[in-house]
């Protein structure tokens, strides 16, 4: 089969009010690892949870931590670029009110 390549459609420059809904029904899940994978212009993130083993095997010189997949999010590199924008500008702001 043919691999296509999309077109973006563009956007009407038209401004919305923009409101977020209830997030008391979005599950909270706890995430120790991440990673970021970029394909073309998308930003491919997955994040995940460090599984440790309970008891090493006694050949293993390093044993093997797996990392289990939660959740992938698939954004664009711009969006990425902002998203790690707010999170630099977050983590000085509270930096700067510890001192």
């Amino acid at each position: 089969m043919a691999e296509t390549k999309r077109t973006p459609v563009p956007r009407p420059q038209r401004q919305f009010a923009v409101e977020w809904g209830n997030d008391l029904t979005v599950e909270q899940v706890y995430v120790d690892e991440m990673m970021c994978q970029l394909v073309d212009e998308r930003a491919y993130v997955t994040f995940g949870q460090a599984r440790f083993p309970l008891q090493p095997a006694a050949d293993e010189q390093t044993p093997l931590v797996e990392i289990r997949p939660v959740i992938r999010l698939i954004i664009t590199q711009e969006k990425l670029r902002k998203i790690a924008d707010l999170f630099n500008t977050l983590v000085d702001k509270h930096n700067s009110e510890k001192k």
